[in-house]
């Protein structure tokens, strides 16, 4: 188990983007999240709504 937390909200599904809605199968913080926390050793929880 990891000593640092990474706690985020990342949006997927139905997001706008240049005036028309277009579906994202993973959110950008979450694929960010995703390269952070094999370089720093974090344990990551995703805040759902």
């Amino acid at each position: 188990m990891a000593k640092t937390l990474i706690a985020f909200f990342s949006r997927a599904d139905e997001n706008y983007f240049g005036g028309a809605m277009r579906y994202v199968k993973t959110g950008n913080t979450e694929i960010v999240v995703n390269g952070m926390k094999e370089m720093i050793e974090a344990d990551c929880f995703k805040i759902e709504m």
